[in-house]
């Protein structure tokens, strides 16, 4: 119960700092460091999967997080100028 608080504790406070859409693209990362973890800690076999499947969703992040990430009021913005274009 303590490991779940803290978690959602940290998470909440991590997404303070940047914009969810961001923030949640790290999610993809949590089947990488359980299974780090349960290698480092509880001495559970790695499988020649893991390197390929950890290149997938590193590049699947990278890719998501390269551009046309734009915030809720850079869309607002963007529409009001595209409707007062249309109007002129």
């Amino acid at each position: 119960m303590v490991s779940t608080t803290a978690g959602f504790v940290l998470w909440s406070k991590g997404l303070t700092y940047m914009d969810a859409s961001i923030g949640g693209l790290f999610m993809f990362f949590q089947p990488i460091v359980g299974t780090i973890l349960g290698w480092l800690l509880l001495g559970e076999a790695m499988t020649s999967c893991f390197l390929p499947g950890f290149a997938l969703i590193a590049v699947g992040v990278v890719l998501a997080m390269r551009g046309g990430n734009t915030t809720a009021e850079e869309k607002l913005q963007r529409s009001r100028k595209e409707a007062f274009n249309s109007q002129v």
